[in-house]
């Protein structure tokens, strides 16, 4: 009766210590998750010709994806998308060294209102990225 009750006792130590076990490696997955997520919080999206930097998600992604990192984005005067609202903190330490860096944006030109007068001294109503101001009717 001794060595029975000796065996469950043996048994019953040795279930606790591997439901510790568990709970352990349960833990020690669960934070390499979260550490895993904080690094990949850090790759931003950019297009070709935008201005700002999105999340992967994002419907401005449609056309085109360069992948880069949050510090690249905010280093070359990209803004954060106001539709997906990637992360707009850079945490140091990431380990995304291996992030290929995108290409320069294309920026288009801004235009403005042609600064030309018609007949009757109204203001031009046509738009002119020209540098002087003025539309192709009255340069």
């Amino acid at each position: 009766m001794a060595m029975a009750h000796a065996y469950f006792k043996s048994i019953r130590a040795g279930l606790s210590s591997f439901r510790l076990s568990q709970a352990v490696a349960i833990l020690l997955v669960l934070s390499g998750l979260l550490l895993s997520d904080s690094a990949f919080s850090q790759t931003v999206y950019i297009t070709r010709t935008g201005a700002k930097y999105h999340d992967d998600g994002c419907r401005y992604l449609s056309r085109s994806k360069f992948k880069t990192t949050l510090k690249e984005a905010k280093e070359s005067q990209y803004t954060a998308c106001s539709v997906c609202k990637p992360p707009t903190k850079v945490i140091s330490g990431s380990g995304q060294d291996n992030v290929t860096t995108a290409p320069a944006p294309i920026r288009k030109a801004k235009s403005s209102q042609c600064t030309a007068r018609t007949k009757s001294s109204a203001r031009c109503s046509r738009m002119t990225t020209n540098a002087n101001g003025k539309c192709w009717q009255h340069q």
